[in-house]
C-alpha cells in the first residue's frame, strides 16, 4: 500500500457508539408514538357519545295566545335518542309554556339521523313577531342520559 491510500482508510471512521444510541432511541419513540396513536385511534372508536344538536327551528305566532313551533333535531352521537321534552319556553315578561301539548316533542331519533315536528303551544300571553323567546330542551337517551339544550327563539312571520 501506498502513503497515501493508508492515510485515507485510517480517516475513514464510523459513527460514535452514543450518537448511534441516541439514533435508536429517537427511532424506537418515534415508532412507539405511531403505535399508540393507532391503537388508542382504534379503542376510542368503540366508545358512545351522546350529542345531539338543534338544527333549525321557527315560531311561527298564531291568532290569540297561540303559536306553532317547529324543531328540527339531528342525533351527531352514537346513541339513539328516546326523546326530546321541552321543559321550559318564556321570555323576559311572559311563560308561554303548555307542557301537555308540547311533551313528548320527538322520539326514537338513530344515531346519524335528522327528525323535526310541529306543534301548536299557548302562551298566557300572546306570541310575537321579532320577540326572542327561550326554549330549553331535555334530550333522553336510549342509555338514559340527558343532555339539556338551550335555544333563544325568535318568533317570525314567516
Amino acid at each position: 500500500m501506498t502513503k497515501s491510500h493508508t492515510k485515507l482508510i485510517h480517516k475513514a471512521k464510523a459513527i460514535s457508539p452514543i450518537i448511534a444510541t441516541i439514533i435508536l432511541i429517537v427511532i424506537t419513540v418515534v415508532a412507539g408514538g405511531f403505535i399508540y396513536a393507532y391503537v388508542s385511534g382504534m379503542l376510542h372508536s368503540g366508545a358512545t357519545s351522546q350529542q345531539a344538536t338543534i338544527q333549525s327551528y321557527s315560531l311561527v305566532p298564531g291568532s290569540g295566545k297561540n303559536a306553532t313551533l317547529t324543531v328540527t333535531v339531528q342525533d351527531s352521537g352514537t346513541v339513539a335518542i328516546s326523546s326530546v321534552n321541552i321543559t321550559s319556553l318564556s321570555n323576559a315578561v311572559t311563560t308561554t309554556f303548555n307542557p301537555y301539548v308540547v311533551n313528548p316533542f320527538l322520539r326514537s331519533i338513530a344515531p346519524g339521523s335528522t327528525m323535526s315536528n310541529s306543534t301548536s303551544i299557548t302562551g298566557t300571553a300572546p306570541f310575537l313577531a321579532g320577540n326572542t323567546y327561550t326554549a330549553t330542551f331535555v334530550v333522553t337517551y336510549a342509555n338514559g342520559a340527558t343532555q339539556d339544550i338551550t335555544e333563544g327563539l325568535v318568533a317570525s312571520t314567516f
